[in-house]
């Protein structure tokens, strides 16, 4: 009787059963929702982009940060001016002269440029299907 429990039990094992269910690995969603370019003047002139700049699901709906997403900036603050080539429908993509935010808010159409005498901070990727 011993000896069948324990076939019984070196069989299950070696067929990987588990008291736990399966739960694969989810793999992180890096769907585009945003292609732009972030440049060091206010008028998004073509020999002052600092970066091609694109923002996938997992950066939406929450305030970042330029220097910590696209490697540029420093103290001084470099993006002075953004623009957006695509923009997934049912996002809206605003830039912020704070840290946090709140201030200067200005939309970004796309195909337009953002610029002004002010420099960039933050930006905020709103997406309607992530609400």
């Amino acid at each position: 009787m011993q000896f069948s429990t324990i076939i019984v039990t070196i069989a299950a094992l070696s067929m990987g059963v588990s008291a736990s269910p399966y739960k694969p690995v989810q793999e992180p969603d890096d769907t585009i929702y945003m292609k732009g370019a972030i440049f060091s003047d206010h008028k998004c002139t073509k020999n002052t982009k600092l970066a091609d700049w694109k923002l996938q699901k997992i950066e939406a709906n929450r305030c970042e940060k330029y220097e910590e997403h696209e490697k540029i900036g420093d103290e001084f603050w470099t993006v002075r001016s953004v623009t957006i080539d695509e923009l997934k429908p049912g996002c809206v993509l605003r830039t912020y002269s704070d840290a946090g935010c709140h201030f200067d808010g200005r939309k970004i159409e796309p195909k337009t440029c953002v610029g002004g005498d002010k420099y960039y901070r933050t930006y905020y990727l709103s997406c309607n299907d992530l609400a």
